[in-house]
């Protein structure tokens, strides 16, 4: 088709679509409209005066002579194409080859991506090479997350860890190869970008600078049948003994309907699965798993589904995960306002637990409290804090039956502080003096909780009736409520509880507070337990005033009532920070990575403290120790550095100041070998046609590439020049101006008008 345009108009489509019609005559333009209007009247005056023949005879003989006339004077005044043009050898282009290792999966039955690349500039095989050559100034690079010159004849194999758009682009706009202005850039890439970050600036530099980038793709959209686990999100941090809950997130192709297993091993030992059925949509499937790790210490696990028959990339079927089983004892602190069986049985469920310190106050009086767990006879002497720094210490609050009018004004803005900012967990617990009962509603300790107060008259809101504790669905799959490993074994130890006998009715749950746990009754069921992020922190509402029956009514030896509590509390406080933070950009990293550290370094109050001198050590697997630089970033510390060697990395981390004892901190991530490349590997036709329709550039196929050599010699950019291409002698105007005549005169003839 290309060819029978060029045959009747003299050249290829593309330059009528780019180029500009003119008129290549020295007698202006404007003088074509008076004499196309003179040859129309001349061709009406010719044919008037006939008067046989029927009138649209007439006036169709007319017209053929008026075309004939008009075509004639547009020939005279010559028409043209205006369009813009390199000189050649005047301008450079950057031909950029993706060497990626995603380059190595197939672009058809008998290539890989980088072979049907590379085939581009093999003269014998077609090559574009040649003809751009020809045109210009040509630069050969080869990119993943580097940049590097390519020599011809070249074919290492692709082996980029990485691919760069953004490093790519910049890099070649930036390079000046022999002084020659860069008129363009070629990219050949399967459309993979995985380590850019800032490529939008990028390409707006390229569309302000007038410079294209034209791409052709390769690489197949489709890689046939394929399971991917695209995500593990875990806590990164848990206590000993506790249970963790997290989601896997699947994507597959060709297994629609299929049974497959996630499961996670622990140094190639199984240690927890989970079957799922895939829908085979390449949509992510979201997958949650329970994980109780053994011991403690740092965790290594990996996460994988089995190989399936066929299928087209088995590298990206498992990803890593770490798990820091973290030996600490984290502080709570609850407060009681009348001595209650709920208070006894909740420090007994904690009694044995070594990773939980309950700090309790149990009023006795109006200005009295019994003190528990203090670690001095002057800690909280004066009874609840006053201030901050006496609050922040703890990573958990509990507030048991106690009215709100018992905290002054700046204590409550205290608690939503301690939870708001400085990330700590807090919780209130059914009673006669909780929640609306104990006058909550509009204040600031109520507008922190996940449920709606207020619904209730006070007197009316603490119900003395029998009920059961059931699970929502969401609360089933919660880490808080996870009394077994097993989830249906966990659903019918929580099916077998006994019920209780008083909580406060709150039916309202606040937008997106999760409820975990309802009144087991028909009509509005009230709402039991509910959570939700509050600032940095979390706050829990526990309904339930008598959670105690669950001990009574099960056998002595029957641990479900301390597990539930020792659960809750763990995750209560499973988010709050410290005041020396070391946290990564990520916990996984791969081959030529580099890492990213910040350092959050804050005071008894969780302010930002500038005046600490910090200084961070990284232990290797292999046991070599270095310093690692860290600089300032706003109120906290940040650095970057390139890891040697795979395994697991220890970072060490200490601030200190004159007068006060210095504090530490550690923290570890993972460098794995690199397969970054071999996830959401299909071909992405349109993020490559989008990079060019956005500089103003042309995309192509492989096979249309033989194409791109003539057709970006007429870009527009700054380093054109204008070119008049004439038209008047095109093939297909001779045509219609003889088949105009000879129309005319065979009805002429025809009609005896001769």
């Amino acid at each position: 088709m290309d060819r029978l345009f060029e045959s009747l108009f003299k050249y290829r489509f593309f330059l009528f679509r780019e180029g500009e019609l003119t008129f290549d005559s020295p007698v202006s333009a404007w003088w074509l409209l008076p004499a196309l209007a003179l040859a129309g009247a001349v061709a009406f005056w010719v044919y008037r005066r006939r008067s046989s023949g029927t009138r649209w005879r007439r006036e169709l003989l007319i017209a053929l002579r008026a075309l004939s006339l008009i075509l004639l004077l547009v020939l005279l005044f010559r028409p043209a194409l205006r369009v813009s043009t390199h000189l050649p050898r005047k301008g450079r282009i950057a031909l950029l080859i993706d060497g990626s290792q995603s380059m190595t999966l197939p672009h058809d039955s008998g290539r890989s991506r980088w072979e049907a690349a590379i085939g581009l500039l093999d003269p014998g095989a077609g090559s574009i090479l040649a003809d751009l050559e020809e045109r210009f100034q040509l630069q050969i690079l080869r990119f993943d997350r580097d940049i590097r010159d390519l020599q011809p004849g070249s074919n290492l194999p692709p082996a980029g860890t990485g691919t760069s758009l953004e490093t790519a682009l910049s890099t070649a706009r930036k390079h000046r190869g022999e002084g020659q202005p860069l008129a363009g850039v070629v990219l050949l890439s399967d459309g993979a970008d995985n380590l850019s970050r800032q490529l939008p600036q990028v390409l707006e530099t390229y569309r302000r600078e007038r410079i294209p980038v034209h791409t052709v793709a390769v690489g197949q959209e489709s890689l046939g049948k394929d399971v991917q686990v695209t995500q593990v999100t875990f806590t990164p941090r848990i206590l000993p003994g506790s249970s963790t809950r997290g989601v896997v997130s699947l994507t597959s192709v060709g297994y629609p309907g299929r049974r497959v297993s996630v499961e996670v091993r622990e140094s190639g030992t199984l240690v927890a699965s989970q079957p799922v059925t895939l829908n085979g949509s390449d949509t992510s499937q979201l997958v949650e798993l329970s994980l109780t790790p053994q011991g403690t210490g740092l965790k290594h696990y990996t996460v994988s589904v089995a190989p399936q028959p066929g299928e087209a990339i088995r590298r990206n079927n498992r990803r890593h995960l770490l798990l820091h089983v973290e030996d600490s004892r984290p502080k709570i602190l609850y407060l009681e306002g009348t001595p209650r069986w709920e208070f006894k049985f909740i420090r007994r469920a904690l009694r044995e637990d070594r990773n939980l310190q309950l700090v309790t106050l149990l009023r006795t009086s109006d200005n009295k409290f019994y003190h528990q767990g203090l670690e001095g006879e002057d800690t909280l002497a004066a009874g609840f804090p006053q201030t901050p720094d006496q609050l922040y210490p703890y990573k958990g609050l509990i507030l048991g039956s106690i009215e709100a009018g018992y905290f002054t004004p700046s204590q409550q803005e205290m608690m939503v502080d301690f939870v708001g900012e400085r990330g700590g967990g807090f919780m209130m617990l059914g009673g006669r003096s909780s929640f609306d009962a104990g006058g909550y509603a509009g204040t600031d300790i109520g507008a922190m909780l996940p449920v709606h107060l207020g619904d209730r008259e006070p007197e009316s809101s603490y119900v003395t009736d029998w009920l059961n504790f059931d699970l929502t669905a969401y609360g089933r799959q919660h880490p808080a409520l996870q009394l077994t490993s097993d989830p249906a074994a966990n659903l019918r130890r929580w099916r077998n509880m006994p019920p209780i006998s008083a909580y406060n009715r709150i039916l309202r749950a606040k937008p997106g507070a999760a409820v975990l746990a309802r009144a087991g009754r028909g009509g509005r069921r009230a709402v039991l337990l509910a959570a939700h992020r509050f600032g940095s922190g979390r706050a829990i509402a526990f309904m339930p005033a008598s959670s105690w029956h669950w001990q009574m009514g099960l056998a002595h030896t029957d641990r479900t009532h301390a597990t539930f509590w020792r659960q809750l509390l763990r995750w209560l406080v499973a988010s709050s920070s410290d005041p020396l933070q070391v946290t990564f950009d990520r916990d996984i990293y791969q081959d030529e990575d580099a890492v990213g550290i910040e350092v959050a370094v804050k005071d008894a109050f969780f302010r930002s403290a500038g005046d600490r001198k910090v200084e961070a050590t990284i232990a290797s697997p292999g046991s070599a120790t270095g310093r690692l630089s860290l600089s300032r970033s706003g109120g906290d510390y940040a650095g970057r550095f390139q890891p040697g060697e795979r395994g697991i990395h220890q970072v060490r981390v200490k601030a200190s100041r004159d007068g006060l004892e210095p504090e530490s901190a550690e923290a570890y991530f993972l460098v794995t070998r690199a397969h970054r490349e071999f996830f959401n590997a299909e071909a992405n036709p349109r993020f490559l046609r989008r990079i060019s329709r956005e500089t103003g550039g042309r995309h192509y196929t492989l096979e249309e590439a033989a194409k791109l050599p003539e057709e970006i010699t007429y870009a527009d950019s700054p380093n054109t020049v204008l070119q008049v291409l004439p038209l008047w002698d095109m093939p297909f105007l001779f045509v219609l101006l003889g088949v105009l005549l000879c129309s005319e005169w065979f009805l002429r003839k025809r009609w005896g008008w001769v």
